[in-house]
């Protein structure tokens, strides 16, 4: 997984730049490539990162994670927001299976908010066949409010993007950031 942009300039009061409060691109942004690795392989047994630091933003500014599951498959992300200029949002996903690979790549402007055309997910098979599989064309975070919003509405318990979910991203992602300062592989309990 990657998910790549310029350094926002909209964080309030620099929350993003202070250590204390955001832990920068491993928690800001690395999370939600974690939590869907999460939720491909099932719980994390290990973590190893390596970051840039950047003593200008005070912060992790990008980071690269190899993550062991406990189910034997692995996962890497890199994400960041040191890069310049008009550089696009980015974000892609590739997944390597034994017949074949999938992969998705998406790019808005330069935020996510700057989205525009739609980015469709590729699937290359073993034997050179090569497809455009069909899928959902509705936005995916117009659907996240949708769905916390029947939620509400309707009284339901919330059974997506639970609060457990969430904090299992966030311990692997406090992982990931403890790993990439100590330079060591850090087990998650």
């Amino acid at each position: 997984c990657e998910r790549l942009c310029v350094t926002p300039a909209w964080p309030w009061k620099g929350w993003m730049t202070n250590e204390k409060l955001s832990k920068g691109a491993p928690v800001d942004m690395q999370i939600h490539d974690l939590d869907y690795l999460i939720w491909l392989f099932g719980p994390p047994k290990n973590v190893k990162a390596q970051g840039v630091f950047s003593k200008d933003l005070n912060s992790y500014m990008h980071i690269g994670t190899t993550v062991e599951f406990k189910s034997g498959q692995h996962g890497l992300t890199e994400a960041g927001y040191g890069f310049k200029g008009e550089f696009p949002f980015t974000m892609v996903l590739r997944i390597l299976c034994e017949n074949g690979t999938v992969e998705w790549i998406y790019r808005a402007g330069k935020t996510v908010g700057d989205r525009g055309e739609e980015f469709e997910p590729v699937v290359y098979l073993a034997d050179g066949t090569v497809y455009k599989p069909e899928y959902d064309h509705n936005d995916p975070y117009y659907l996240e409010c949708k769905y916390f919003v029947d939620c509400i509405e309707n009284d339901t318990e919330i059974t997506q993007a639970t609060f457990e979910q969430g904090w299992a991203s966030l311990q692997l992602a406090l992982a990931s950031f403890e790993s990439a300062k100590k330079g060591t592989v850090v087990k998650i309990r």
